[in-house]
């Protein structure tokens, strides 16, 4: 999001590979969320070339681990070819 950088943003991009990522507030005016890190972890579950990528996103820490507590979403991104 606008105000937030990615200093943090590890990728195996493959079946069974990892997106393990940090965003970090950087926009002063955002009031209480300055200085916040928010840590995510996709793991790949499916990729088709050139067709889709299919991944389970989740919240974690630092060290990767998945916060059970919070919610996952499974994603489906699917590459369609509009002729141009």
């Amino acid at each position: 999001p606008r105000g937030w950088d990615l200093p943090i943003c590890n990728l195996d991009f493959q079946v069974g590979g990892v997106w393990h990522f940090c965003m970090k507030c950087v926009d002063e005016n955002q009031g209480q969320f300055f200085g916040m890190e928010s840590w995510g972890k996709a793991v790949y579950k499916e990729i088709v070339e050139p067709e889709k990528i299919v991944l389970v996103d989740s919240f974690s820490d630092a060290e990767g681990n998945t916060n059970e507590s919070m919610p996952s979403t499974e994603v489906t991104l699917e590459f369609i070819d509009l002729g141009g």
